[in-house]
């Protein structure tokens, strides 16, 4: 990465971090210090370990402020973060560092405790307190990201990264479980897939993100029948969230079973009718995965 991509990058995490917290002042330590620090885990040239999870709890005392002020600061700094690349090894390394913190409490050991443990930042860490939530404010669709991203093309390519992010998070959850994601996080997905291929009004904003998910978290979906699966439903997914155009095929006697085929038509029409090249790829993308994991062991 040369040294003025990296700046710009960082300026965009920054400006964009600044739009999604309403800050109208000045960045502060602590989120200049989640900007630079983010923007190398992603890069790959710091590396994501309990270490470094120490330095950010070590940065939020140091800062003097409301820990809760400064964990969701650094919160936005990565779904900001997340938003601004398409580069899927990228979000894998933001995906390794939310699982690092939500692991830092129960992983580390006696000698490598501190100030944080009696913070209560521990806490935070563990529960990844409000992630979800934040996670929840910006599952509306592009059109909320337009304060922040200008024009609606950039927006949705916010939109469509932030999908990336989390069905990377997803993946990353299932070979690391931590507690708190396993109540939430896929289920972003399947309604992601839900809007956008099982409701026609929602193709045009929800389509793309949808085929990133099958490209990236198909392989869970596919082969493991839990995915999804919470409060007693069954699976595939969850069946209690389904868009019109699955719903009438179930009334009139289709098997849930049949699900996973009828993404993959969708996603053949799409191809067809996509609006742009950009699209088209990302359908053409996810059907060929699709394909792959039904022959993969």
């Amino acid at each position: 990465m040369s040294l003025d991509r990296g700046n710009l990058e960082r300026e965009s995490i920054r400006k964009s971090s600044a739009h999604n917290t309403e800050q109208t002042s000045r960045p502060s330590d602590m989120q200049e210090f989640g900007v630079q620090l983010i923007s190398k885990i992603m890069h790959g040239s710091q590396p994501v370990d309990f270490e470094i999870v120490k330095e950010i709890s070590d940065q939020m005392i140091k800062s003097g402020q409301p820990l809760n002020d400064t964990w969701e600061g650094f919160c936005t700094c990565i779904f900001t973060a997340a938003m601004s690349t398409s580069n899927d090894k990228f979000q894998k390394n933001l995906a390794a560092l939310v699982l690092t913190i939500a692991h830092y409490k129960e992983r580390q050991t006696s000698t490598s405790k501190n100030e944080a443990s009696t913070s209560g930042i521990e806490d935070l860490f563990s529960n990844l307190t409000g992630f979800g939530w934040m996670a929840r404010d910006y599952w509306n669709g592009p059109g909320a990201l337009i304060h922040a991203y200008g024009p609606h093309e950039e927006a949705q390519k916010a939109w469509v990264n932030l999908n990336r992010f989390m069905a990377h998070l997803s993946c990353e959850q299932r070979k690391d479980p931590a507690e708190p994601l396993q109540k939430w996080v896929e289920d972003f997905g399947l309604w992601t897939i839900t809007d956008g291929l099982e409701d026609q009004e929602g193709v045009r904003e929800w389509a793309e993100a949808a085929a990133v998910w099958l490209l990236i978290a198909g392989r869970d979906i596919y082969k493991d029948h839990s995915w999804g699966r919470r409060d007693g439903n069954q699976s595939p997914g969850i069946p209690l969230r389904e868009g019109p155009l699955w719903g009438e095929r179930l009334t009139h006697g289709i098997t849930r079973e049949r699900r996973w085929e009828f993404w993959k038509s969708r996603l053949q029409d799409l191809t067809e009718q996509a609006p742009n090249a950009t699209a088209k790829d990302s359908f053409r993308e996810a059907l060929e995965a699709m394909e792959r994991y039904e022959s993969s062991p």
